[in-house]
């Protein structure tokens, strides 16, 4: 039995009580299956990515990617401004505008999800899975 399916099996006993034991036996056989079909194997390679990537962090620290994340945000928010303003001057064309926009936005996005995690199920599951891997 792999780690993560461990894992979630555990994960499962520590929410026994907040789902119903037919939702419970079909997240047991979800697993399984997962299992049987090499998915998790793709998620525990996932996991420790995301360690490796975490003890690099904590080795090197983040000032670098606090940096980069900041001028990215304050370029986007300030791009948008500038253009929200009207005052583009007129030979520059407003599909550059909304490219940058567009780019600025996106690395944004990725910015807000690197510092604080991509949704709030995921924390919820990345807390789930700690607890049940001790």
């Amino acid at each position: 039995m792999s780690g993560l399916l461990a894992a979630g099996f555990k994960a499962l006993e520590l929410v026994g009580d907040v789902i119903s034991p037919t939702k419970k036996a079909e997240a047991k056989a979800k697993l399984m299956e997962m299992e049987q079909n090499g998915e998790l194997r793709e998620h525990e390679l996932d996991v420790q990515d995301r360690k490796s990537a975490r003890d690099l962090a904590t080795a090197r620290g983040t000032e670098i990617q606090a940096i980069l994340s900041f001028l990215i945000v304050i370029g986007f928010f300030g791009t948008l401004g500038w253009a929200i303003s009207g005052r583009i001057p007129a030979s520059v064309d407003n599909m550059y505008v909304g490219a940058l926009l567009g780019t600025l936005g996106t690395m944004t996005v990725q910015v807000i999800n690197f510092w604080f995690g991509s949704s709030k199920g995921s924390a919820m599951k990345n807390e789930l899975l700690t607890k049940a891997s001790q």
